[in-house]
């Protein structure tokens, strides 16, 4: 067992960059390995998602404190560094200098011994004079100040405005909420309420019915009433998206690219168990995620299928309702995957024709009348408008639908932790026929 927290964090830290995996799965089985203690789980928990959170304004404090770029450095002395300055800068607990000492030992323990008086007079160096961060508003600054790559920031500046961008921004640099779904099959609103609060957990109803917002829930996966199955974990976004979509009692309802389910499963739930929804996913291990949480909230018309999206299927039949919620770039939701920031953009200009392509096959599984929910969980005008936009020129039996959304009525949603608590999502509703 590791017991250097930082040498932890920063050994994980850097299995990512070397490996590009994702940060939930980097951390869930580290810590079922090194089997650690609350406190310490919390503590590398922090430290992990923290320095993914704020890298590029750690970066620029090691720049500024050591006269050498980041990158030169080894990987592990640089996560080691930026360990360090982020329990200086945003952790206030533990003592500056205990944590300085802490960050020098995790360098001798992973065998950087020369590497420790470096370490050592960089962080005790912050500690002496902070290096003040820019202030005006060039990207540059910006992109230190909200660690944001420029051409991330660029683009949602294009698309959300400067105002909207920074706030959302803002909003990826705390720690996100935690929503649930009621499952009104095994219990209510009031009484999950009442259950919750009794076994210590902050619990608030959100305006949306059936949704509530936790805190210090600890391991939800433990929670009794999760376990028999009275509620599920879910943004408020998506809920917000089935609501939309209004999945009713004996309809047939589509979920294209459905895993892990919890969409699938809400849909369900308004149908009152009644109907059918086809859950359809193309790998085998995330069709596995959907048939769990349906079977743990009871919900047998949840029905999981491996089906490539991509590629008609004539054996599937016709819908009601379909929900094509589209693989995206993902940046709606750096909150929570803080690592999606510093994808390579230039990498993701395939989405659209493959988001495209979703959409047009899925389109002939609809029945006259019928609903098609396009959606994603990022801020893309490439990835959402234009391909709603696309689809709709060259399909002229489709039209779209106004839906109302926190007051506002439009066909185009853009979904905004800063005015909706939820994270970055987008949809669109369209019919099949004329509204």
């Amino acid at each position: 067992m590791m017991k250097n927290i930082r040498a932890f964090a920063a050994k994980l830290l850097s299995d990512m960059e070397e490996h590009g995996s994702y940060s939930s799965l980097t951390l869930t089985a580290a810590l079922k390995r090194e089997n650690l203690n609350a406190a310490d789980a919390g503590l590398a928990s922090r430290l992990f998602y923290g320095v993914l959170e704020r890298q590029i304004t750690l970066d620029y404090y090691i720049a500024k404190l050591s006269g050498k770029k980041p990158k030169k450095l080894e990987p592990l002395v640089r996560n080691i560094l930026r360990v360090g300055l982020y329990q200086l800068k945003y952790l206030s607990k533990i003592p500056k200098s205990a944590a300085v000492n802490e960050c020098v030992n995790a360098a001798k323990l992973l065998n950087f011994q020369y590497s420790a008086g470096f370490i050592n007079a960089v962080l005790r160096g912050f500690i002496r004079e902070e290096p003040p961060l820019p202030t005006d508003n060039s990207l540059y600054a910006l992109s230190v100040r909200y660690s944001c790559p420029t051409g991330l920031l660029t683009n949602l500046i294009a698309y959300l405005g400067q105002n909207d961008a920074l706030l959302f921004l803002k909003d990826a640099l705390s720690v996100p909420p935690t929503y649930i779904r009621v499952n009104p099959l095994k219990t209510d609103e009031p009484t999950l309420l009442r259950e919750l609060c009794a076994n210590g957990i902050s619990v608030e109803r959100c305006p949306l019915d059936g949704a509530l917002s936790i805190r210090n829930a600890g391991d939800i996966a433990s929670c009794e009433a999760f376990i028999s199955g009275k509620f599920h974990v879910q943004d408020l976004a998506s809920q917000l998206l089935i609501k939309t979509l209004d999945p009713k009692p004996q309809e047939k309802v589509l979920d294209v690219c459905a895993a892990p389910g919890g969409k699938s499963c809400t849909a369900a739930e308004y149908m009152k168990n009644r109907g059918l929804v086809l859950s359809c996913e193309l790998y085998e291990h995330r069709l596995k995620l959907i048939s769990e949480n349906a079977e743990r909230l009871s919900l047998e018309i949840v029905k999981g299928l491996k089906n490539d999206g991509t590629v008609y299927n004539d054996a599937l039949g016709t819908f009601d309702k379909i929900l094509c919620d589209v693989p995206c770039s993902g940046f709606g939701v750096i909150r929570r995957k803080p690592e999606i920031r510093y994808k390579n953009l230039k990498e993701l200009t395939n989405l659209p024709e493959l988001q495209y392509n979703i959409l047009n096959i899925s389109a002939n599984y609809l029945k006259d009348g019928g609903l098609l929910m396009y959606s994603t969980c990022t801020l893309s005008e490439a990835e959402n408008e234009q391909v709603v936009d696309r689809f709709l020129s060259e399909h002229a039996e489709f039209s779209k639908v106004l839906t109302t959304v926190d007051g506002e009525n439009s066909f185009y949603h853009r979904l905004l932790p800063q005015k909706l608590g939820c994270d970055g999502f987008f949809f669109a509703l369209l019919k099949k026929g004329r509204c």
